[in-house]
């Protein structure tokens, strides 16, 4: 009897252990953003009181909401990277592919958001995970092993865990 409880524990503990394992060596804990949460997005961009850039009118929905919802999420995006490529153009994450700069009066916007995929992918589910309480730590490493394999990466400051 004392031989099963002493297995079930160290079973248990070596569960545990394995659990624990995954968060401390970075990987994500995230599956993923819900469809309910990146649809609301949708409307939460409509509320974002910034005009937007003509170039950006022609595009689709999610395009446009996008571009507005990067100005209002900067201080989530700034901390992920973008994997498209866009580190040559001189970006650091993936907020540059939609603001280049942003003054309190004034904001130089970025090209590569229209037609880029994996910009929009990145943007919208970093977002989605920020809005469901998700730590930008823990998003970071979910767009890192989701992305991480599409391209050269910006050079894009880790959060701290505790962010």
């Amino acid at each position: 009897m004392k031989r099963i409880i002493f297995l079930g524990i160290t079973i248990m503990l070596i569960t545990l252990v394995g659990c624990s394992n995954k968060k401390e060596s970075g990987e994500s804990i995230i599956d993923g953003p819900s469809e309910e949460t990146v649809s609301m997005l949708s409307s939460k961009a409509k509320g974002v009181d910034i005009e937007l850039p003509s170039f950006v009118a022609a595009r689709p929905a999610l395009v446009q909401e996008n571009y507005a919802l990067s100005y209002q999420y900067a201080d989530v995006l700034q901390y992920m990277p973008c994997f498209c490529g866009c580190v040559n153009q001189g970006h650091k994450s993936n907020y540059n592919c939609f603001i280049k700069e942003h003054s309190e009066k004034n904001v130089t916007w970025d090209k590569m958001g229209l037609n880029c995929d994996i910009c929009n992918s990145i943007a919208r589910e970093s977002i989605a995970l920020y809005e469901e309480g998700n730590s930008l730590y823990d998003i970071r490493n979910y767009i890192d092993d989701k992305f991480g394999s599409y391209g050269p990466s910006t050079e894009t400051p880790m959060p701290e865990k505790t962010m």
